[in-house]
């Protein structure tokens, strides 16, 4: 193949393509996260630990429509927690 110099073409320094390689990493590894996350449930005493509350305040969160169950209702998922935590944080 013949290099056509009247193409426009990019040249990237080793940093510009280190940051570029860093960040595709970082978001094949935010998506990796994101799969595992969404099998990921915890039982309501580790959600009470996570949180740093008790069994019942979590019951009361569930019952209340803060944080919903799996169908089984004994779980909670590890997505729930994270949306719990993000919507508590921004207030």
């Amino acid at each position: 193949m013949k290099l056509d110099i009247n193409k426009p073409f990019i040249t990237l320094t080793v940093g510009e393509v280190s940051t570029l390689f860093y960040d595709c990493l970082l978001r094949i590894h935010s998506e990796q996260g994101k799969a595992a996350e969404e099998t990921t449930t915890y039982s309501f005493n580790q959600v009470a630990k996570l949180l740093k509350v008790s069994h019942t305040t979590v019951k009361k969160l569930v019952a209340d429509l803060y944080l919903m169950p799996t169908s089984d209702g004994k779980r909670i998922s590890a997505r729930e927690v994270r949306n719990y935590l993000n919507n508590t944080m921004s207030i």
